[in-house]
């Protein structure tokens, strides 16, 4: 697909977007708006974040990216209009940040920074104990993190040195069970907290492709989703893991992203510039329900994603582009984009990192962080309207 295609493209799809958010707003749905933004006021280097994750229960979230720096950040309410943050400003090759906000919205607010051996590629708080945060690094190391004190407590080195590309935590074992996906070919289980001893080793690929993304399942326990290189995703019960529960090969090439909508339905993403919506229940072979192509760029990086059961099913994910763009799992198109800052003299820029803020109950706004490959962070609300 050429970038002038893709350009017309977008162009159609803007205006087609506009029509669904006033269709979505005349029907009571809801409404998006940016609300805080943070970028580096030097344009001379790069500051790519990987992945962004929510602690559960808090408005605290972590990035992690290529400056090898676990940064921990809250999203707070404020009335003040320019905010400098000096404490990136220490060394000469490090970046003041800039935040502008506007009255009545957010402000990302920097609590911690916890520095790290090795490049970063993937972050995931503990699902309880909000002092735990868990990495995996280029150099193939999976680590966890005490927060508060910025020290490792366990460092696992078994994906032979390959990158680990995802990590995430479940949410129903006690202890919590971690799992890894690495170049190696394999999801690795991990007991957290529990020393460096493996619990258990998944190779979901017979040709031994990388595997790009791991989630454990939000509403049913021990449900594991793995993503590999090889364009296929796969399903295992963690207590047999062995056995594959289930999946598909429905892209053409590596599955970058596999996340839980809901209990019954999977959202995976490809850098075949697709993203697909998946039924699970339907027995041993996932059901396709609804394929977006096109509507967002991605051809060569990981632009991120993330899923929140609200509203239907919200499904945030990055383009290379620049931009981060919303789809509605029951839309044929996008619901919204958002353009992040344009980077003078670079025409590479792409979003790749996105997570939503834990939904509550009784929460009618919901907020989404995303982050581009110079270090931006842009924060979203989801309004539901009257």
């Amino acid at each position: 697909m050429t970038d002038e295609f893709c350009a017309d493209d977008h162009g159609k799809d803007k205006a087609e977007e506009i029509n669904s958010v006033r269709r979505n707003e005349a029907q009571g749905q809801c409404t998006f708006r940016e609300v805080a933004s943070l970028r580096p006021l030097s344009e001379e280097a790069s500051d790519a974040i990987s992945a962004i994750d929510f602690c559960p229960g808090s408005s605290l979230f972590a990035t992690a990216g290529i400056a090898k720096k676990i940064r921990l950040y809250e999203l707070v309410e404020t009335e003040c209009e320019t905010v400098f943050d000096d404490d990136d400003a220490v060394e000469g090759n490090e970046k003041k940040r800039k935040l502008v906000t506007e009255a009545d919205m957010r402000m990302v607010k920097k609590v911690a920074e916890i520095y790290a051996p090795a490049k970063l590629s993937s972050v995931a708080w503990h699902p309880r104990d909000r002092g735990l945060i868990c990495c995996g690094d280029y150099d193939g190391v999976v680590t966890e993190w005490d927060a508060e004190r910025g020290v490792a407590v366990d460092e696992r080195y078994d994906h032979g040195g390959r990158r680990v590309w995802s990590v995430d935590y479940a949410r129903f074992d006690q202890p919590a069970l971690c799992a890894s996906a690495g170049g190696d070919g394999t999801i690795r289980l991990w007991s957290a907290g529990a020393g460096n001893a493996c619990a258990g080793v998944i190779r979901p690929s017979s040709t031994g492709a990388s595997v790009c993304s791991v989630q454990f399942s939000p509403f049913t326990p021990n449900l594991l989703a793995g993503a590999a290189a090889d364009g296929g995703f796969h399903l295992y019960d963690t207590r047999r893991p062995d056995a594959r529960l289930s999946g598909a090969r429905g892209h053409a090439r590596a599955v970058s992203y596999v996340r839980f909508l809901d209990k019954g339905r999977l959202v995976s993403a490809s850098i075949d510039n697709t993203t697909k919506v998946w039924d699970i229940l339907c027995g041993p072979q996932p059901r396709l329900l609804r394929t977006w192509e096109g509507q967002h760029l991605n051809v060569k990086n990981f632009v991120g994603l993330s899923a929140l059961n609200k509203r239907g099913g919200l499904i945030a994910c990055g383009s290379e582009t620049n931009e981060l763009v919303i789809y509605h799992s029951e839309e044929a198109r996008s619901l919204w984009r958002c353009q992040f800052h344009p980077v003078k003299g670079r025409n590479r820029v792409f979003v790749g990192a996105v997570c939503w803020k834990p939904r509550e109950e009784s929460d009618d706004v919901q907020s989404v962080v995303a982050a581009n490959s110079e270090g931006s962070l842009q924060v979203i609300e989801s309004r539901l309207l009257a």
